[in-house]
């Protein structure tokens, strides 16, 4: 065994220690704050990967939970490419993925990051019960993006989720985008008598919205139908109040 292959078990050990320290919610910030400088210090992709751990809790004092993590992304963003691997695969495997993507948007192309964004949201299938809050959180940020058929081949089975909270979160992005082109597949979700009340209701806002025209006109279950109906030209429309 080498000098170097000594050096990087003793990387390995130090790492192990530190990630202890950033990974505890109960300790003091100035703790976690010198063990979170010693990693960037370190300055290596294993050290940069190993502070990533930050974002994983909120620790007891919700103030310096915030002031630490956005040290983290400010100074993951100075970093610059270097930063980028770990932050990548952080996104593509962690559940909370919110602020390490804010990190990476602000380093890399905007085309990049949308492909880093929609490969991260993709490897997280709609049959995966699991990722629920990652969905979330990935779904949100291509909120944020203009729309386009690209964007929209990724995101719509995800109108199929299991989860109702990632299905009323994309009916609440497809509004933002205003995207008619997905009057179709919000109008199979009016349709399906096995989902909940309240997707239902989000499907039905969502095309009343959108104004679009369907054809055959869609039936609205009793949960849509309680504030909305079908004009004649197959569109979602609000009642009127009594």
């Amino acid at each position: 065994m080498g000098l170097l292959d000594f050096l990087k078990t003793d990387d390995k050990k130090k790492i192990a220690g530190l990630v202890k320290k950033v990974k505890e919610p109960y300790s003091q910030p100035e703790v976690r704050q010198e063990a979170l400088e010693a990693l960037f210090k370190m300055a290596t992709p294993e050290a940069y990967a190993a502070a990533l751990k930050r974002f994983t809790y909120v620790c007891q004092s919700l103030h310096w939970d915030g002031e630490e993590k956005k040290w983290l992304v400010e100074n993951l963003v100075k970093v610059g490419m270097a930063a980028v691997p770990p932050l990548q695969e952080f996104v593509r495997t962690d559940d909370n993925v919110n602020l390490a993507f804010r990190a990476l948007e602000r380093i890399v192309p905007e085309g990049q990051s949308l492909e880093i964004l929609l490969g991260a949201l993709t490897s997280r299938s709609p049959e995966d019960y699991r990722r629920t809050q990652a969905k979330l959180e990935l779904i949100d940020h291509l909120g944020t993006r203009k729309p386009s058929p690209e964007v929209w081949a990724a995101v719509a089975p995800y109108l199929d989720d299991h989860s109702d909270d990632v299905r009323t979160k994309l009916l609440e992005v497809v509004e933002g985008w205003n995207l008619e082109a997905a009057g179709p597949a919000v109008a199979k979700l009016i349709a399906d008598d096995t989902l909940s009340a309240r997707v239902h209701r989000r499907a039905a806002q969502c095309l009343c919205a959108l104004k679009v025209k369907l054809n055959p006109p869609p039936t609205l279950p009793p949960a849509a139908a309680e504030d909305y109906t079908v004009d004649g030209d197959g569109q979602v429309v609000r009642k009127k109040p009594a």
